[in-house]
């Protein structure tokens, strides 16, 4: 099946997943857990940086973008997969969580991972 995706929808799919990022991170800040904040905070920064002054780079950030969304993907999906096993001492809260909801965000985590780091190319398009 191919999939038809412009410059707009790429960068429409990149927005989305780092405001999801920019979000979580904000969140967990609000928790006390400071973990996704450097991440964001770099990501969010060199995005803004090589887009107005190295665009050649920007494929290279579009590139760890995708393949960071990938390897997320596939650690919460393993994670989810040994806290279903249910081994023991794992809080009851924690296993509620692992649900439908958990795999399905996974599995569109992953395909927009794949599918920026597919039309990567696209981007000095529109850049």
């Amino acid at each position: 099946m191919k999939i038809a995706l412009d410059t707009t929808k790429i960068w429409m799919l990149i927005f989305v997943t780092l405001a999801m990022l920019a979000w979580k991170a904000f969140y967990l800040m609000t928790l006390g857990n400071l973990v996704l904040v450097p991440i964001a905070v770099v990501f969010l920064i060199g995005m803004g940086y090589s887009w107005f002054y190295k665009k050649q780079s920007l494929v290279r950030f579009i590139k760890a973008w995708g393949i960071l969304l990938i390897v997320y993907a596939i650690a919460r999906t393993l994670l989810a997969i040994t806290i279903s096993m249910n081994i023991g001492g794992i809080e009851s809260y924690i296993i509620s969580q692992v649900n439908f909801w958990l795999y399905t965000t996974n599995l569109i985590i992953f395909v927009i991972g794949i599918l920026i780091l597919k039309k990567r190319r696209l981007v000095l398009k529109m850049a």
